[in-house]
């Protein structure tokens, strides 16, 4: 029962339920405030041009459509507000889940980290998937005497040597990738894993 109550107060805190709720009241604000506004065009003198039913029937529809229009709006900057929080979320429980994968080890050769890649991708860890074919390419490097595999090396030193070769694109691309997902607010989904494999069979090619 506590459990079920924690639930409750849990999902009537969050960002969401609290948007919704301001979501309801507007509307129902905006309602009260057009019916008033409706009532007291009922009761207002109208120039002889004006006093047509027509003309006062367009009024009525403009000011409703103007209502509509604006209650669209706060309801697109709502979803927007929920939507990014929802972002900055599962941003922070990503950047948890990269940390978790175990750092390049030199004894841990490329086919491995391919390996790993593809056991990754059949159980639908995106995340994984894409953090091992980054070390995949660090080996690579490595392996090649292109860059030597350095614990300290930052995805930016590694950036400031590799566009020194040709065709550094495809390094530079898992690069990118490795950085937004670990510090910025990119989630791993199909096809960015789709694009990290093609990055990285095209630096298989080199």
């Amino acid at each position: 029962m506590r459990g079920l109550l924690l639930n409750i107060s849990v999902e009537t805190n969050s960002p969401g339920w609290q948007v919704s709720q301001l979501q309801q009241r507007l509307l129902e604000k905006w309602e009260l405030i057009g019916n008033q506004f409706a009532g007291s065009l009922a009761d207002v003198s109208f120039p002889g041009w004006l006093n047509s039913t027509l003309v006062r029937l367009i009024i009525h529809l403009l000011f409703w459509v103007m209502i509509a229009l604006l209650l669209i709006l706060l309801m697109w900057k709502g979803q927007q507000l929920v939507k990014w929080y929802k972002r900055k979320i599962k941003s922070r429980n990503n950047r948890k889940i990269i940390k978790n994968i175990p750092e390049k080890k030199q004894d841990y050769s490329v086919d491995y980290w391919v390996i790993q890649a593809q056991k990754a991708e059949k159980k639908g860890e995106y995340q994984e998937v894409c953090q091992c074919l980054y070390q995949a390419m660090l080996q690579q490097l490595d392996s090649r005497n292109i860059v030597p595999h350095k614990s300290s090396r930052t995805d930016g030193e590694y950036e400031e040597i590799i566009v020194k070769i040709p065709q550094y694109q495809s390094y530079q691309q898992l690069l990118w990738i490795h950085q937004e997902l670990c510090f910025g607010n990119l989630s791993a989904s199909i096809s960015l894993v789709k694009n990290c494999w093609e990055a990285y069979e095209s630096i298989k090619r080199l």
